[in-house]
């Protein structure tokens, strides 16, 4: 096994292995660091780019409404719901508009609630693992 292939299995293990909340904050990050990579392109010069950051970033957004579960709270899966249609709404027209205020839009709402997931696990809460 080579070095690489060996880091890419822990890397690989270490998610498949890790509790829900953390698993969450994981998507969260990942979502917002695709977004940082398009919002540092050049839409004039790197229009490739920009749109990819966008997709990856929504491909995130989209399986973690998919994932929702409302058997524990309804009301908190609404919510959420409604906030990442509206986040895949601002991905949409950044994409279709190249309008990078909408990317941040977007991002800004990500980061509101990874902040609210952050807090949720500082306080020990393992309700949260159950729901998103």
């Amino acid at each position: 096994m080579t070095q690489n292939s060996a880091a890419e299995a822990y890397r690989s293990t270490s998610f498949e292995t890790a509790p829900p909340l953390k698993v969450l904050r994981l998507l969260y990050a990942g979502a917002m660091r695709f977004l940082d990579q398009a919002l540092a392109c050049d839409i004039q010069t790197e229009p490739v780019d920009y749109n990819q950051g966008l997709s990856k970033a929504g491909a995130i957004v989209c399986e973690l409404r998919c994932s929702l579960d409302s058997s524990h709270s309804e009301q908190l899966a609404e919510q959420l719901e409604s906030l990442y249609s509206f986040v895949e709404e601002r991905l949409g027209t950044a994409a279709l508009d190249k309008d990078k205020q909408a990317a941040r839009d977007a991002r800004k709402v990500l980061d509101t609630l990874k902040e609210a997931w952050d807090k949720l696990e500082l306080e020990g809460g393992d309700e949260s693992e159950r729901v998103a």
